[in-house]
């Protein structure tokens, strides 16, 4: 049995009652989950449990006893968003427009009016789904991060204190920084290990930074002109410097890449052909078997050779897209897969451009492309534009001459 474990701060009796019978049905519906509330009615309790105990979520009534008509619960919302990682939702009939604001900029805080909030749901399509994803058991208090965090300092960093405690640095450097960096690699190791054997996969998301958190002109920022898209390549010693000129390459949408277009082009014909031949087999074909006729035959065989090449397109179609999406086809492209409201695009390395340093505010940055993904778009560029290649023969021609004198 799985527990959800849900902090609930709420003052008013019949809301608790609500409350109460939401999380029973739920637990007697939800086989291998239950919903653990625990209810705080005053604010100092509230604020208490938020900084001791484990929450995966959090139901926030704003207006609480003793409040002298301040809305308290805004400052446990407050807290939790400073101590803790986990959504939150505002049930309360005296949302002001603050909260409302909050909830509309930050899609992990809720602001529900308590006439219409309804609990069962809300733990069904939206807690427990939540819990399900591993979200808050990454980012919660007893997650992954701190599992990897706690190995980290006791089976990495601790065999290592003295170096770090007479640690000399050269120049303004930060040192707590330098842990920092060092505490995330190991993590980052840790993450990139199954302990079962088995490859790791990533999703896109990992290869996104998003939004992006260095400048617009950085290493691996994906910026926007007008409707233009491009990544930007320059190394990132030459920005340290200040550089005068950055290199972009410009990106293209994977659906409409003209290999893609022109396969894909000729589907509707041949569904259409398809459909109109099933159709066709449909209404001749005899309902009684005995009376199956050579027409019939021949409109099955036509249907079935209609079918296999429709699908045939459509395989070809998938074939190549696959060739973009693995990156092989060729050194030239490389594939960035899609996510949010970004769309699966390829990098054309022939389509590189710069940008001089007055020019940048032109440009608009979303997103950028995390390290590790990254390096591998730097080495395919850099292998393509470092190939070398010798002038060609006649190879046809000087492979019969050689014979021939042989």
């Amino acid at each position: 049995m799985q527990e959800i474990s849900i902090l609930i701060v709420e003052d008013n009796e019949e809301q608790i009652d609500l409350y109460k019978t939401g999380i029973e049905e739920f637990n007697e519906e939800r086989h291998g989950f239950k919903i653990v509330p625990v209810f705080e009615r005053k604010f100092e309790a509230a604020d208490s449990a938020i900084r001791s105990q484990y929450f995966d979520t959090a139901f926030i009534d704003l207006n609480l006893t003793g409040s002298s008509g301040e809305l308290q619960g805004k400052e446990i919302v407050k807290a939790i968003r400073e101590n803790s990682r986990y959504p939150i939702y505002i049930v309360s009939g005296s949302i002001d427009e603050d909260m409302r604001t909050l909830a509309a900029e930050n899609s992990f805080i809720e602001a529900c009016d308590r006439d219409e909030f309804d609990t069962f749901k809300t733990l069904t399509e939206e807690v427990m789904p939540m819990y399900k994803s591993g979200i808050t058991k990454v980012f919660g208090s007893k997650g992954l991060i701190e599992e990897a965090l706690h190995k980290t300092f006791w089976e990495h960093l601790a065999p290592s204190k003295k170096y770090w405690l007479t640690h000399e640095l050269n120049g303004k450097v930060d040192l707590e920084k330098i842990i920092l960096r060092y505490a995330l690699t190991h993590i980052q190791e840790y993450m990139e290990h199954n302990t079962d054997g088995q490859k790791v996969q990533y999703d896109p998301a990992e290869m996104y930074i998003k939004p992006a958190v260095k400048p617009k002109m950085h290493t691996g920022n994906i910026i926007k002109k007008e409707e233009e898209i491009f990544l930007v390549l320059s190394p990132a010693c030459d920005i340290a410097k200040g550089c005068e000129n950055f290199i972009i390459v410009k990106l293209f949408k994977l659906m409409g890449i003209e290999d893609i277009v022109s396969l894909k082009s000729k589907e509707p014909a041949l569904k259409t052909k398809f459909e109109e031949a099933e159709s066709y087999l449909h209404n001749v074909w005899p309902q009684n078997p005995a009376e199956i006729k050579d027409v019939a035959f021949k409109a099955y065989d036509a249907k079935k050779d209609c079918q296999e090449k429709y699908e045939k397109a459509v395989n070809k179609t998938k074939d190549m897209i696959q060739k973009f999406v693995a990156n092989n086809k060729g050194e030239r492209y490389h594939f960035l897969p899609g996510f949010l409201d970004f769309e699966a695009h390829i990098a054309d390395f022939q389509e590189i451009q710069t940008v001089k340093s007055t020019e940048v505010e032109e440009y608009t940055s979303g997103m950028t492309v995390s390290t590790s993904f990254l390096k591998d778009i730097q080495a395919r560029f850099s292998s393509y534009y470092a190939r070398q290649g010798s002038p060609d023969f006649n190879f046809k021609a000087l492979a019969t001459t050689y014979y021939e004198k042989s």
